[in-house]
């Protein structure tokens, strides 16, 4: 019977391990999968597309042909709801806080893996679905290309993450799927096997289903201008950074020999809030002495509204921040003057300890 639809009950995202042509097992070519499901997830899309040269000659109008002279360009994006930082370690972000997020991407032993989107039978919960019985889009050599991370009043924190891939595999299975990565030769890798693990909820982290918006703590210091930074009604956040990765290649190979990032990177942080007390302050005194920020977010677990403190699941800080400017908005149907705050700061070195965005909290 021909399926009907795919919808999110049948879906499983999931990130290999760092090394998109080595063994995905435990035990090389057997034992357990390395392969690891990401939990939460709420959408994902991919796309890919094959540049073509058109080979023209006098006498014809249309082309004689459309030669493919470049590697597709293959896309995958994914977010979650957060509940704690094991999504961002298995597609290689560095989460223990003490130096830059993207030390591990910035070393490149976390910068490129396998992706995998396992498809199950219609009618069936990818949880609990029995091995074997599943379908796989598999996006390979997938290079780590961006995250954000929005909060807002009334709803679940959420993190984005996308990936450019060197290649794509569509296979009527997830159990010992060939494996064709991209080797640094440029040929496709050969004798490689995959396994998609099984199906879950996940480990709900001290009980923690989802992170909630009223139980977020905002730091910003003194970081505004004609507003008191203490009495800001905090609507929204968001953090974000593109690494506008580029492809290298050379002559001798179709597929690029790797995918890097183009420096400098920004972090854009943005913060979104009723203005409360009024303060005083110039664009010219921030001329003369324009400082820079550290930001702190703090993703407590939900807590009882009888308990008396807050337990950090999740800090993430950027550092450096510079304001790079304000926009306010009040028309007469509006409840309150809402203030957009901007700031800007940049990735550093993975042992910089004064630029760049930290992550910090549990993870499984």
């Amino acid at each position: 019977m021909s399926r009907n639809r795919i919808f999110y009950p049948v879906i499983s995202v999931n990130a290999g391990p760092n090394n998109p042509t080595g063994y995905h097992f435990s035990s090389g070519s057997s034992g357990v999968t390395l392969v690891q499901e990401l939990q939460r997830v709420q959408n994902f899309s991919w796309s890919w597309k094959q540049p073509r040269q058109n080979i023209l000659t006098m006498g014809q109008l249309a082309p004689i042909d459309l030669v493919i002279t470049e590697q597709p360009t293959v896309d995958l994006e994914c977010s979650w709801y957060m509940a704690d930082l094991s999504n961002e370690q298995r597609i290689g972000l560095y989460v223990s806080g003490n130096l830059t997020a993207l030390t591990n991407i910035l070393n490149q032993t976390e910068n490129v893996r396998n992706m995998f989107v396992g498809v199950g039978r219609e009618g069936d919960d990818w949880v609990g679905e029995a091995p074997g019985l599943g379908s796989t889009f598999s996006f390979l050599n997938a290079y780590f290309g961006s995250y954000r991370v929005e909060a807002a009043v009334g709803g679940i924190p959420t993190a984005t993450a996308t990936f450019k891939a060197l290649n794509f595999d569509a296979y009527t299975g997830d159990v010992n799927v060939p494996l064709n990565s991209i080797s640094a030769n440029g040929l496709v890798a050969t004798g490689l096997y995959f396994s998609l693990p099984s199906g879950t909820t996940g480990n709900l982290t001290d009980s923690v289903s989802a992170l909630r918006a009223n139980d977020i703590q905002v730091s910003i210091g003194s970081a505004t201008l004609g507003v008191s930074p203490t009495d800001l009604k905090l609507q929204s956040f968001s953090i974000a950074f593109d690494l506008s990765l580029d492809y290298l290649k050379k002559l001798g190979q179709m597929f690029a020999y790797s995918i890097q990032p183009k420096f400098p990177v920004a972090i854009n942080t943005s913060i979104s809030a009723y203005i409360g007390d009024l303060a005083s302050g110039d664009l010219a005194g921030l001329i003369c002495n324009d400082q820079s920020y550290n930001l702190t977010f703090t993703l407590n677990q939900p807590a009882c509204p009888y308990s008396t403190g807050l337990t950090p699941q999740i800090t993430m800080q950027v550092l450096g921040s510079k304001i790079d400017g304000e926009s306010t908005s009040l028309s007469v149907s509006d409840t309150a003057e809402t203030i957009k705050i901007d700031y800007i700061a940049y990735i550093g070195g993975s042992n910089d300890q004064t630029h760049g965005l930290t992550l910090s909290g549990l993870s499984t």
